[in-house]
């Protein structure tokens, strides 16, 4: 059995010093040797294992357009398991999907308004270090095998994905050079690019998110601690841009979209702390804390469908993991223990 998964989560503070990133070509990332992934089962469990949580950092959330919630996460037993929200209230059981994952989960869900549910595919990092995926396009009712997409990740670190249409996925990954990867499909999974190498040098898991169409932000930790942007403008990338602050070692940022010109990203400082810091349509504002708990890993955060609401999750002291929400024109509701 070799599966994979991924996520990130990122911090802030105020230092703005140049950071030790450039756009470096590294050599193409290597492709493994051929391995078959496990398949796993979809057993309903009684207690979810959520080692995911306790020690590797953020789940991977993402809505569908039923108004579903899911939620990912990586088990004690290294397999991939998930749970939903739906409209009415209610958890469901947590189901396994099988696996043996090295990273955390990084999740995306493709909204299409001409079938009633959304296609959801969640990407991970396998026991030889390549990315790995699996998807359902029923809410879950039924999914498919798990399907390796080569590449080699840097340990301690998994795959983000994004999606900025219907069929279009965009996976980026901290490669063993310590650079930034790229991979992408123009028809929902079945086919794949070769990778692109986007230099930097990077000390965390990426956070991929798309505004708009042909519209991709990436964020990851620099060498020097602080948060760096680098952007898809629909006909090339930008150059590395700082955004400052100082995120805490082994984290990787969150980031989300409400509309476009619209962009939140969330990190854990090094004071223990939640920051945020978001885009506005025309400049980045300040660090913003968020404060009120001592964070114990990455945080993740997902945008509620057709609004400006967005959750932000973490786990703080204790195994404990708390939900707060940002609402725009009301601001933040408080932390509750989820």
């Amino acid at each position: 059995m070799i599966m994979v998964m991924a996520l990130t989560v990122t911090t802030v503070a105020v230092t703005a010093k140049p950071a030790n990133v450039t756009s470096t070509q590294g050599p193409a990332a290597p492709i493994p040797p051929s391995v078959s992934a496990a398949q796993g089962s979809s057993t309903n469990a009684q207690a979810p294992p959520l080692a995911g949580w306790s020690e590797a950092g953020a789940r991977a959330l993402c809505w569908d357009n039923n108004g579903n919630f899911f939620v990912f996460t990586r088990g004690t037993d290294g397999s991939l398991w998930y749970e939903v929200w739906n409209a009415s209230g209610n958890w469901s059981a947590w189901q396994s999907l099988g696996g043996v994952l090295t990273s955390d989960p990084s999740a995306v869900c493709q909204i299409n308004t001409n079938i009633p549910s959304a296609t959801i595919t969640v990407f991970v990092r396998g026991t030889n270090g390549a990315v790995y995926e699996r998807s359902t396009a029923n809410d879950g009712a039924s999914w498919s095998s798990w399907a390796s997409l080569g590449g080699q990740i840097a340990s301690g670190t998994g795959p983000s994905a994004c999606s900025w249409s219907q069929g279009r996925l965009d996976v980026f990954v901290e490669g063993t050079d310590g650079t930034l990867w790229h991979k992408w499909s123009t028809d929902g999974g079945t086919s794949w690019s070769g990778w692109q190498s986007l230099g930097g040098i990077l000390t965390s898991s990426p956070a991929a998110c798309a505004w708009s169409a042909n519209h991709i932000d990436v964020f990851v930790r620099g060498t020097n601690g602080a948060l760096w942007h680098k952007a898809w403008t629909g006909t090339t990338w930008s150059p590395w841009q700082s955004l400052g602050g100082a995120i805490m070692t082994n984290t990787a940022p969150a980031a989300c979209s409400w509309s476009q010109g619209r962009l939140d990203v969330f990190v854990e400082g090094t004071d223990g702390t939640l920051w945020h810091k978001w885009y506005s349509g025309n400049s980045w504002s300040g660090w913003e804390n968020v404060g009120g708990l001592s964070l114990t890993a990455s945080p993740a955060a997902a945008v509620w469908p057709q609004s400006t609401t967005i959750d932000v999750y973490v786990l703080s002291t204790g195994h404990v993991v708390w939900e707060n929400s940002y609402s725009d024109g009301y601001g933040w509701s408080g932390w509750t223990n989820t």
